[in-house]
């Protein structure tokens, strides 16, 4: 009686390759018999090869995959880089059903061999604005430029389906599952900047096509350093004083910016609008992208009001670009103000007979006065040398240097922060009262009174 052919071993099959072979070790009892093979993947019969006639004992039998059991194969595991079937071997003498045999098997596709393939993409600039200075959209200037990339449709190979289109650049990457145009906005870099596409099939299988693009560096014209004051602080007279640069747009080794205009207007703080604009740009001094101004008489503005300045700076970008500067010349203080009854130091308004704006120094050591401030909780006691009084308005943290965790005053005397004296008063009654000194870098005790 005919036994069965047994299955010992199936390799690894690489589908994917362009002639595909089954390599399955079998045991065969008799060289008269005749077997067929199937491949089930997922329950589902994929192929079967028939009519294949071994000789008789153990041995590796390598087994062509024909083209449309290939194909087959493929389609069943369009979505799977790799699948384990199952493959049987049934054993016939000659029409007579003898037995199967059969094992799990691996087959498996290949990144080399499966994997998309795309040409390549488009890309450019789409603001008109800048096009506009570069006369290229394929030059890009940065952080105003937008880049839009429309990958080529790429091509699946064995079966298998296009899932997505991602683009990259500058740290932001946006996908499709079509060849679409993608917009990626702006550049923030400059230089040479890489854009990659890359498709990805249904597999998981990727291929990236990579580009470099040219990112002009661009920044806002700008101010370095401004002086815009009263003379002295006090006077009717302007000053107007500053530097500063613009970027330039180098394009085979020529500069294609410049600035258009630089304007300023002004109003009283308390009115609602600027006045007309005023162009100092042939004022200006250049120095290639440098410029500077400046003039001790730009005009007299009225010592007791404040005003707000604006000043507008444009270059070859002005459509997309333009630098917005504010300021404020405040009312002018003069040192000394006379007022009836009154005389203010740094101070126009003066409320009392003498009223001080700043410190008041007497025989070179300062007055102690009222710190309008109180304690914060992070501050330590032991920091406190400057002279002054200080409040303490919540309980104080521990750890802070308190003689007691109360509200209170602080009273600070101090020749130098090597001789100082702290006075502490609680709020509260009792009304306690502790003291304590400072010689060189030691604190003494707290000491209740």
């Amino acid at each position: 009686m005919a036994k069965t052919t047994v299955v010992n071993r199936i390799d690894t099959i690489y589908i994917d390759t362009e002639n595909p072979t089954v390599s399955v070790n079998t045991t065969v009892n008799d060289a008269g018999l005749k077997h067929s093979i199937t491949i089930t993947i997922r329950g589902i019969p994929i192929t079967g090869i028939s009519g294949l006639a071994w000789n008789k004992g153990t041995a590796n039998r390598i087994i062509p995959i024909p083209t449309d059991s290939r194909t087959g194969i493929l389609k069943a595991m369009y979505e799977d880089k790799s699948v384990t079937a199952k493959l049987t071997v049934t054993t016939y003498k000659g029409s007579t059903y003898v037995g199967i045999s059969e094992r799990n098997c691996q087959i498996t596709t290949t990144s080399h061999s499966s994997r998309p393939v795309i040409n390549g993409f488009i890309y450019l600039d789409t603001n008109l604005k800048t096009t506009a200075v570069t006369g290229n959209s394929k030059l890009f200037i940065q952080n105003y430029s937008n880049l839009k990339v429309t990958p080529l449709t790429a091509r699946p190979r064995n079966e298998s389906k296009i899932t997505s289109y991602t683009v990259s650049c500058n740290g932001v990457s946006k996908s499709s599952t079509t060849a679409k145009e993608l917009n990626l906005g702006t550049i923030t870099k400059s230089g040479d900047v890489v854009v990659m596409v890359t498709v990805t099939d249904s597999r998981g299988y990727t291929t990236s096509v990579k580009k470099t693009i040219t990112v002009i560096a661009y920044n806002s014209p700008n101010l370095s350093t401004i002086t815009l004051r009263r003379t002295n602080e006090i006077e009717s007279e302007i000053q107007l004083i500053f530097n500063g640069s613009y970027s330039p747009i180098t394009i085979d080794g020529v500069n294609h910016n410049q600035l258009l205009s630089f304007r300023y207007q002004y109003k009283r703080t308390s009115d609602a609008n600027y006045g007309n604009f005023v162009d100092i740009l042939s004022n200006l001094k250049m120095n290639g992208t440098s410029y500077s101004y400046s003039n001790l008489q730009l005009m007299e503005l009225d010592v007791n009001m404040s005003y707000s300045f604006h000043i507008e700076i444009r270059d070859v970008m002005e459509k997309s670009v333009i630098t917005d500067l504010y300021f404020t010349i405040p009312q002018g203080t003069p040192l000394v103000a006379l007022r009836k009854q009154k005389v203010g130091i740094n101070n126009p308004n003066p409320q009392s007979a003498l009223d001080v704006t700043g410190e008041i120094h007497m025989n070179g050591f300062p007055v102690m006065g009222i710190i309008q401030t109180s304690v914060e909780d992070d501050v330590s006691l032991n920091s406190l040398t400057t002279q002054g009084i200080y409040f303490r308005r919540r309980v104080p943290q521990e750890n802070m240097n308190y003689p007691a965790l109360v509200f209170g005053m602080l009273e600070v005397f101090s020749c130098s922060t090597n001789l100082v004296t702290q006075r502490y008063t609680a709020r509260d009654s009792p009304f306690d009262v502790y003291i304590r000194s400072k010689v060189n870098s030691s604190w003494s005790k707290w000491v209740k009174k």
